[in-house]
């Protein structure tokens, strides 16, 4: 069994690195700019002290004593970086 779970494991790990298929772009001078001024923003994004996702969880009738939310929200803390 545990000899099954290795190669399983192997057999994946290949196939992961197989799949994966590096991309190379060749830009124009507009695009070359676009493309840098878009990734220091990102850098920007990742010094963040915290970036949250919010989604809505359930709708609130009472917006007026929840600052006009109409709805109560979730939180959730999630990161970003280079893929």
């Amino acid at each position: 069994m545990i000899i099954g779970l290795i190669l399983t494991y192997l057999v994946h790990k290949g196939d992961k690195i197989e799949i994966t298929i590096p991309l190379f772009y060749e830009l124009n001078q507009e695009a070359s700019e676009k493309f840098s001024t878009t990734q220091k923003v990102l850098e920007n994004l990742v010094r963040s002290e915290r970036i949250s996702r919010i989604t809505p969880v359930k709708a609130n009738r009472d917006w007026k004593h929840h600052a006009g939310s109409p709805y109560f929200d979730k939180r959730k803390t999630i990161s970003v970086g280079q893929i």
